[in-house]
């Protein structure tokens, strides 16, 4: 769904008010339930965030709305009652520019590219480094490739499981 006019007008006040809390602003949904609107944003930082930062961008966010928003106003961000949830991208969020990678460094990631004009290939293996030319992997094998953003079709951080069930 569109994000009202107003939402979309303060973007990048509401992303700077997110990130003075210490995590990245990922997305903004915008949705009604019943008779409230309902605005979430989707937070990130390296390590993942937690529930502390998700109350923290909440408190933070939230003053900010009811600062420059007054019900009845013109300039009204969000008309009426309003839910304000934060909430983290997961685990599997995809990955898809520099930024996201460099998160990533030194995880394990699986990675589906344009190899030559009509193939496609999925490649695992261990993020080195995240530059302006593309993600540097360490396959199994040892091999290192570098694949350019713009091949890049799909990637997810490798969820593995530690210990002994």
């Amino acid at each position: 769904m569109l994000l009202p006019f107003e939402i979309e007008k303060n973007y990048e006040l509401i992303r700077a008010e997110v990130e003075k809390t210490g995590v990245e602003l990922f997305e903004i949904t915008y949705h009604r339930n019943g008779g409230r609107s309902v605005l979430t944003l989707t937070v990130d930082k390296q390590g993942g965030v937690t529930l502390d930062d998700c109350a923290l961008v909440n408190q933070a966010v939230g003053d900010f709305l009811d600062k420059i928003t007054q019900e009845g106003s013109q300039d009204a961000l969000l008309q009426g009652a309003y839910n304000l949830e934060v909430v983290s991208p997961g685990l599997d969020r995809p990955l898809k520019v520099e930024k996201d990678f460099l998160r990533v460094t030194g995880d394990r990631v699986k990675l589906t590219f344009k190899k030559e004009a009509d193939h496609v290939a999925t490649w695992t293996g261990k993020v080195l480094a995240a530059t302006a030319e593309g993600v540097q992997l360490e396959l199994k094998d040892g091999a290192k490739k570098l694949i350019a953003y713009d091949q890049i079709l799909s990637a997810q951080r490798e969820i593995q499981i530690k210990g002994k069930l």
